[in-house]
């Protein structure tokens, strides 16, 4: 084992495996994840969310790990919440016109005690 100057032992490297990621089924596990979250988070029986039930639902009955065309057709079910082509808008997809579903965002922050009280 070879020993440089700072006295750290250098290591060898004898494999290493390569690994390709298939890209969609990372897009369709970030779709999925997206959609649970959304359904999650909205109000219960809201229009979006139970959509996001209904669509989530569909996407987990349909996939087979041994069949790669699941992906896809997941991928093309997860549409039905974003948006027909909405991945290939990339940035655009904001610009388009107004969707008939409105999201509002409310939230609060909560300071513990110790941010009140000081022993100074």
């Amino acid at each position: 084992m070879l020993t440089p100057c700072g006295g750290f032992p250098l290591s060898q490297l004898a494999s290493a495996d390569l690994v390709i990621p298939n890209l969609t089924a990372v897009g369709l596990l970030q779709d999925f994840s997206a959609i649970k979250h959304l359904a999650q988070e909205m109000p219960e029986n809201s229009p979006l969310g139970n959509k996001c039930m209904e669509v989530g639902n569909a996407i987990i009955n349909l996939f087979d790990p041994a069949d790669p065309k699941t992906l896809v057709a997941g991928r093309k079910l997860a549409e039905k919440v974003f948006g027909q082509g909405w991945e290939a808008q990339g940035a655009n997809v904001f610009k388009g016109p107004k969707s008939d579903v409105e999201v509002a965002v409310v939230g609060n922050c909560h300071i513990g005690q110790s941010a009140w009280q000081s022993d100074c």
